[in-house]
């Protein structure tokens, strides 16, 4: 990871922004399908989540148990699953 992801000053939207040509360029070679960036990432979302001066720690236990949600999933293989399934629709390498 760039040690510039660490700087006050990085913004994924902004680091990302000059590397669409590339990306075009990774999905002709890997065979994926036409997409741009924006459809596969939200930046503005990252650069909020990563950014806000407030950390937030919880849990959904009560909420859960009282709006009816009964399955929980597992982070890491939620996030596996879904990377699999971008795969597989050919929408990353």
């Amino acid at each position: 990871m760039p040690k510039e992801m660490f700087s006050n000053d990085f913004w994924f939207a902004t680091a990302i922004n000059d590397k669409k040509k590339v990306w075009q360029e990774i999905a002709v070679k890997e065979g994926l399908l036409h997409t741009e960036m924006e459809d596969l990432a939200n930046l503005g979302f990252l650069d909020i989540l990563f950014r806000s001066p407030m950390k937030m720690l919880g849990t959904r236990g009560k909420a859960d148990h009282r709006f009816g949600f009964t399955m929980r999933c597992q982070t890491l293989e939620s996030i596996l699953y879904w990377i699999d399934s971008m795969r597989e629709e050919k929408l990353i390498p």
